[in-house]
């Protein structure tokens, strides 16, 4: 995903600042047909094939804490969405912590170098399964603790994403991508308590990046990033009860709808005393 090349943020909490780690909360390749490359990828083949059915979704138990993450395409303002939720954050008064994913471990380090390199996206998708196998059981302990956890895209990201990237690959091989990175996941990832996905267009998302950042990648075309919010519209269709769809408009208001959604969710949940 586009925001792999970007390093984490500090984590804020209570009004404290430390930086993130996954220790402490805070184009698909060209094809060969030589019969040696063939028989070296039918191991990986069979893998592909067999997780489709071998996982089955493992719930989380209660929690002291919650897992909030905030997804979207490029371009939708979703960086400043959460900077701003932290900072709203760390003045409530309620102990949460504010992470991003990749992380800023050597996994995740990774993670951004295949981003840079263009690895195949197969490869990219593993590196970030990696990265994210570490930093969930970091962030499981401090929801353990009572800890508020939100979080710069998450696992729905690479589903969206590499859905997108693997689509004729694994489509040749007749499997569903996005139903195939889900069942990845499922085993093993903590399911968030609240998704807030930001949508746009992604034209307009594309010039807000360029006018940003001066350039591009090959993950932020508008058509690619159109199959993206596609998968992620998709996903929030599958999951109405955990996903909140905010359609993008002025940042200072979508800032303003998604405080007033975390502000609900905590309240609901006895985190935060009924305030403004």
């Amino acid at each position: 995903a586009p925001d792999g090349a970007r390093p984490a943020r500090p984590t804020h909490r209570g009004g404290c600042s430390i930086e993130s780690t996954t220790h402490r909360a805070g184009s698909p390749a060209g094809g060969d047909e030589r019969p040696a490359q063939s028989s070296r990828r039918a191991p990986l083949k069979r893998f592909i094939r067999g997780a489709a059915h071998r996982a089955t979704p493992m719930p989380d138990a209660p929690r002291p804490g919650a897992l909030i993450t905030v997804e979207g395409i490029d371009g939708t303002g979703k960086s400043s969405v959460v900077a701003e939720l932290g900072r709203w954050l760390a003045s409530s008064g309620v102990k949460a912590a504010v992470q991003r994913e990749p992380t800023a471990s050597w996994i995740g380090d990774a993670v951004r170098r295949s981003h840079i390199t263009r690895t195949d996206p197969l490869t990219h998708t593993f590196l970030f399964l990696a990265d994210r196998a570490e930093h969930t059981a970091a962030m499981r302990a401090e929801i353990a603790m009572g800890t508020v956890v939100v979080c710069d895209r998450y696992f729905d990201s690479t589903v969206a994403y590499q859905g997108a990237a693997l689509l004729e690959s694994l489509g040749a091989a007749g499997l569903d991508s996005v139903k195939w990175l889900r069942t990845l996941h499922d085993p093993w990832v903590a399911l968030p308590d609240l998704t807030v996905l930001l949508a746009d267009d992604p034209a307009r998302c594309v010039e807000r990046v360029k006018a940003a950042r001066g350039h591009t990648t090959i993950f932020e075309e508008a058509a690619f990033l159109a199959k993206v919010q596609e998968n992620y519209r998709r996903l929030a269709a599958a999951e109405p009860s955990r996903f909140r769809v905010l359609e993008g408009g002025d940042l200072a208001d979508l800032k303003g709808r998604s405080r007033a959604l975390l502000a609900t969710f905590l309240k609901g949940r006895g985190f935060l005393e009924d305030r403004p």
